[in-house]
């Protein structure tokens, strides 16, 4: 007995075979890259939190902090841009961009992150927004730290939302 072929039922269960195979790889995929994001965003946590470098540049940034005949402005000048300090200023202040560039891309998980660092970082962010200014001046570059003000911006006027202090 020849096999009879139902051309349209075959060609019916092919697109749906082939629509089912299409959102379970887009299902996993995107659950799979929210997975990475995380676990980026834990192993940038760890590293901050570990690095014997970075707690050096905070420590030296929070003595800047605390000098009282000098603000961070002194720093921003041209004559002071080649210091020891500018240059502690700098490494913090681009250490908070890249993370924003990251947050903003989607590298890094913006919930966990904030979730760890938001009071540190709205409290640098208000501890630099005069000496951000004025090197935007002085460069006549507006961009400069911009994805870190708009995420420190974006995060200052958040309602509720979690602010543990790590301690320092």
């Amino acid at each position: 007995m020849p096999i009879v072929l139902d051309i349209p039922a075959v060609i019916i269960s092919a697109v749906i075979g082939a629509t089912v195979s299409v959102v379970v790889t887009q299902y996993t995929l995107k659950h799979r890259t929210v997975a990475d994001r995380r676990r980026s965003t834990v192993d940038l946590i760890e590293r901050r939190l570990l690095s014997f470098e970075r707690e050096q540049t905070r420590t030296e940034f929070l003595e800047l902090l605390d000098d009282p005949d000098r603000s961070l402005c002194v720093w921003a000048r041209e004559d002071k841009r080649e210091s020891r300090e500018a240059s502690i200023i700098r490494n913090l202040l681009n250490e908070y961009e890249l993370i924003a560039i990251g947050i903003e891309q989607k590298l890094y998980d913006e919930v966990l992150y904030k979730y760890f660092w938001k009071g540190a970082l709205l409290d640098d962010w208000e501890a630099t927004i005069d000496f951000i200014d004025l090197v935007r001046r002085r460069t006549k570059n507006p961009e400069i730290y911009r994805q870190f003000s708009n995420l420190a911006e974006r995060w200052s006027k958040e309602k509720n939302s979690p602010t543990p202090q790590i301690a320092n």
